[in-house]
């Protein structure tokens, strides 16, 4: 999501738009108001803490150190104002904050904590909330719903939501830059290496290293591309009409879709690209993710489709997984499709990664050796770990309900 856009902290008696954030004299403490008013609302004294050093992270992040925040609607306790306040800081600062009357292109509705790490925690009672915003969520304006990954299911359908459980994910979502390495940081960055170097020595185990990338079981690589204008060069050695460096790579250029297929007869259908933020009609028997390279350089990208939750304690014996690699020429679909297990009634989540480079990258092929033995939680950790380092990365979370 881009452009300028308005922030909404999400309450149990409605949404609480922020109005404005106002710079103040540092010799005061922060406040937040209910907007045009002379009135602190009771959460102040810790909007204060979360803003000031040494205890808040605004002002180390943003270098915001005293502010006044003007809501249009009463926020009375708890924590739960930390994600959508931080968020409304780094927007301010970034001059994307959609204050006042200004127009927005966008909505940013939010629920969570935020601790010193950025680590984003869960709240309670956020189906509550959303119902509140119901007419929010049925308006003109396109609405982000930001809540951690353990709320993610207290959302209603029809809502595009991102759960998260680093601030870095959101900020990389919305086109911000992340916040400047700590070096209290250094630690978690660490774990983040061991993990993968741990994967990589897992390699000998369950994949061999070759030319073409790590080829795993189970791991489909996707076709070569026939070798375009201002493309790489094939083996063979055939002309390159252009440099391939006088244009940059961009990964916007790959589209990421989900595709629902279905029974036709008794065979399951080839399917069509659906919104990732509704949810299924009864009855798909397999969910596909699609990317195309509508640009005009070769794009490397890896490719991971997955049921979440329980279902995943059954990969070691029937895969519902898939993952592919390879390089995609532009003009050029890779898919990987998930088929969902026959004996599924309830709907479940259905989770797709993209991952894209330039060129090979050792620590993504490291990262991805064994990722069927991860839990849910464990990709989300890999991500974040992949983010962290640099590396593009999407997703889509789908919720499917399969044929009764």
């Amino acid at each position: 999501m881009s452009g300028r856009l308005r922030v909404v902290v999400a309450t149990t008696d409605g949404p609480s738009t922020v109005r404005r954030i106002t710079p103040e004299d540092p010799d005061l403490r922060s406040v937040v108001c209910l907007a045009g008013t002379a009135t602190a609302l009771p959460i102040s004294t810790d909007y204060d803490a979360f803003v000031r050093r040494p205890t808040g992270v605004v002002e180390r992040d943003t270098g915001h150190r005293v502010c006044r925040v003007d809501v249009d609607r009463a926020i009375h306790e708890g924590r739960s104002w930390q994600l959508g306040l931080y968020i409304a800081h780094r927007l301010k600062a970034a001059g994307r904050l959609a204050e006042d009357d200004q127009p927005a292109d966008g909505v940013v509705w939010a629920t969570g904590t935020v601790d010193a790490d950025l680590d984003v925690g869960p709240v309670e009672r956020v189906a509550d909330k959303a119902r509140r915003s119901q007419d929010l969520f049925d308006g003109a304006l396109p609405v982000l719903a930001v809540v951690a990954a353990a709320n993610a299911e207290a959302l209603p359908v029809g809502v595009e939501a991102l759960a998260i459980r680093r601030m870095g994910e959101v900020l990389h979502h919305l086109d911000l830059t992340p916040p400047p390495v700590r070096a209290e940081a250094v630690g978690r960055r660490g774990v983040v290496a061991v993990f993968l170097l741990l994967a990589f020595l897992a390699a000998g185990a369950w994949g061999l290293w070759g030319r073409g990338g790590l080829m795993q079981a189970g791991r489909t690589p996707l076709p070569h591309p026939p070798v375009a204008a201002n493309s790489l060069s094939s083996e063979a050695g055939s002309t390159v009409v252009a440099p391939v460096n006088a244009v940059p790579f961009k990964p916007a250029a790959v589209t990421f879709e989900v595709v629902e297929a279905r029974m036709d007869g008794e065979t399951c259908g080839t399917g069509a690209v659906v919104d990732p933020a509704v949810e299924s009609a009864p009855g798909v028997c397999a969910v596909a993710f699609r990317a195309t390279n509508t640009g005009s350089r070769p794009a490397r990208l890896w490719l991971y489709g997955a049921v979440q939750g329980a279902v995943r304690e059954y990969a070691s014996r029937k895969r519902y997984t898939e993952l592919a690699d390879g390089l995609l020429a532009p003009g050029e679909t890779g898919e990987v499709r998930v088929q969902l297990p026959d004996w599924m009634r309830r709907p479940a989540i259905v989770r797709g990664v993209l991952i894209l480079a330039e060129d090979d990258d050792r620590q993504v092929n490291q990262a991805l050796v064994s990722i069927d033995l991860l839990s849910s939680g464990e990709i989300d950790t890999m991500v974040a770990g992949l983010r962290d380092l640099g590396i593009h990365v999407r997703e889509i979370f789908h919720r499917v309900t399969p044929a009764r």
